[in-house]
């Protein structure tokens, strides 16, 4: 934001992350909060992992492919 265009720049980068635990790491996105997801505006999200919970990912999949 050091720029002359600081005024008219959106600074947001459409990334849903949950910090609601209050850890120091955002928390890792489980099918059970797919809902928020879903309803937020953002376009990427952040953190998923496959051996905790892959069934988020193929939901998502799903809905981007039909």
């Amino acid at each position: 934001m050091n720029s002359d265009f600081k005024n008219k720049t959106n600074n947001n980068n459409l990334r849903y992350i949950d910090w609601s635990e209050g850890n120091a790491h955002p928390k890792m996105l489980k099918i059970e909060d797919y809902s928020n997801l879903k309803s937020s505006t953002m376009h990427f999200a952040r953190k998923f992992d496959t051996e905790i919970d892959e069934v988020i990912l193929d939901k998502i999949d799903k809905e981007l492919i039909s």
